[in-house]
């Protein structure tokens, strides 16, 4: 299985228009978007109607790729995307795929005042839920990073110690911007508003190429 993940668009066009592309070349089994999809207000009188103007546009400039998007938003996400066959969030949820499990969270700890931020307190509840789906055939998706690892300071206590927990195949997150990259098991995906993203390979997750064209 090779999984193309990318996080931290905040709405660049023309990132998103260059993840078609490299869908079009690498031929991924699938896609992940770790959060933070949708730009900044630009004309509309509130976040939630430009952002869901945004939506709209991100699901049309994805359209051309016909593998599986998973997904989860971010802190600066003030809404959800709209339905799209294909396309399925994994917030709270589990989804197989092949002889793998893809779970997904995506509220983080405060940071702006955005509308998926949680003390840590709820956030380790809300974690609870999705625990016992964990195991070595997951790829947990969050947005956040855990504490400690990628995680630009602004990583989760409550995440971290579901991951000492537990024992995931990989967790892949986004966040900090300036945290991309790789450390063990843990894959920070964020883009940055520019052409950048990774790859999980054939042995899923054994062997990562980043991708970074600026």
């Amino acid at each position: 299985m090779l999984v193309l993940a990318a996080s931290d668009i905040h709405g660049n066009w023309e990132t998103y228009q260059w993840l078609v592309e490299v869908v079009d070349t690498h031929h991924p089994d699938l896609v992940v978007l770790a959060g933070d999809l949708l730009g900044a207000p630009e004309s509309y009188s509130t976040v939630e109607a430009d952002q869901t103007t945004h939506a709209e546009r991100l699901v049309e400039v994805l359209s051309p790729v016909s593998v599986p998007v998973l997904y989860v938003m971010g802190n600066d996400d003030w809404i959800e995307l709209p339905p799209r066959p294909g396309w399925h969030s994994l917030h709270l949820q589990r989804r197989e795929i092949g002889e793998y499990t893809f779970v997904g969270y995506q509220n983080t700890p405060r940071f702006m005042g955005g509308p998926n931020e949680r003390t840590e307190e709820k956030i380790a509840q809300e974690l609870s839920q999705i625990e016992c789906w964990l195991d070595r055939q997951t790829l947990l998706v969050t947005h956040g990073p855990a504490y400690g690892v990628l995680d630009g300071g602004h990583g989760s206590k409550a995440l971290a110690g579901l991951l000492k927990r537990t024992s995931v195949r990989a967790h892949i997150h986004g966040h900090s911007h300036q945290s991309f990259g790789r450390s063990g098991s843990q894959f920070n995906v964020a883009a940055g508003c520019v052409r950048r993203a990774m790859f999980q390979g054939r042995k899923l997750i054994r062997h990562s190429r980043p991708l970074s064209v600026s």
